[in-house]
């Protein structure tokens, strides 16, 4: 086309498909009711919804589609957009306006009561107000102390030493020993033993209850030459051949294994369980 009648053709081509003043209209009100919501204290996102308002109701009164957004419900929609804090204020605006006033609520009036709530909450000195109520923020996060969880969640203190005040109690026949030292507990078969440990869910190398091997942060209480796997003596199984011959135990100070005792016989098809290694 020439250029005089292509270019009037373009602009009659773009008003057709954007210039209608209801599409205008109803894209204004789209993006103002359907906007994210403002987070309370948010003086800047309340400074740009502001605006937004302003030039919403400046354009669609310039085409004169004003009375699309006086609608209750889009009035309704907008409001809702704020903050708790600043809905509460609002109720009590509309009051005012209603009983003093004896009018309905504008879409001016939002505009002017957002105004002046964007520019208190902009003031460079008293615009930000810190509730002393909540807990105060280090490092971003809340420095009000949370219960201790229970469960899993809790760790079970070390064994106690000599030095400790409380004395260890033996899950087995509650004398003041550990469990290593225990008689009764050595008695029975490598079997009966470690069917003992799972039922009490006591660690498989240490002995003590509230944690298990795998968490356990001891060295392996095996004396046994040549064992690698982390378990207690007393739980060791015996060997077929007489190349792996068992040292001899003692209680350590903090309640593991040393040498001294020899662990009783046992058989050896007990090895097959899920907390020691086989040879």
């Amino acid at each position: 086309m020439r250029e005089e009648e292509g270019y009037v053709e373009a602009r009659r081509l773009l008003k057709e498909r954007y210039g209608r003043s209801y599409k205008i209209a109803a894209a204004h009100v789209k993006r103002l009711i359907e906007g994210p919501s403002i987070k309370p204290e948010d003086g800047s996102a309340l400074e740009q919804f502001s605006i937004q308002l302003s030039s919403c109701v400046n354009t669609l009164k310039e085409i004169g589609y004003v009375n699309k957004l006086d609608n209750p419900d889009n009035l309704k929609k907008i409001i809702d957009r704020l903050s708790f804090g600043i809905r509460l204020r609002w109720r009590d605006t509309v009051d005012r306006i209603i009983e003093k006033e004896s009018r309905d609520v504008t879409v001016k009036d939002i505009m002017d009561f957002v105004a002046a709530k964007a520019r208190a909450a902009t003031h460079p000195i008293f615009g930000k107000v810190v509730n002393e109520n909540k807990g105060k923020q280090v490092n971003g996060k809340s420095s009000r102390k949370l219960p201790r969880g229970g469960g899993f969640s809790i760790q079970s203190k070390p064994p106690l030493n000599k030095t400790s005040k409380k004395k260890p109690k033996c899950p087995s026949c509650s004398s003041s020993h550990w469990l290593s030292r225990c008689d009764k507990f050595r008695k029975p078969s490598l079997q009966e033993r470690q069917r003992f440990v799972d039922d009490h869910k006591l660690c498989c190398n240490c002995l003590t209850a509230g944690h298990f091997v795998r968490d356990c942060s001891k060295e392996s209480f095996c004396s046994v030459q040549g064992c690698v796997g982390k378990h207690s003596t007393l739980l060791h199984p015996r060997s077929n051949t007489k190349a792996s011959t068992a040292s001899t135990i003692t209680e350590s100070p903090t309640g593991g294994q040393g040498k001294g005792v020899e662990p009783p016989p046992v058989n050896s098809n007990s090895a097959n369980n899920g907390y020691i290694k086989s040879s």
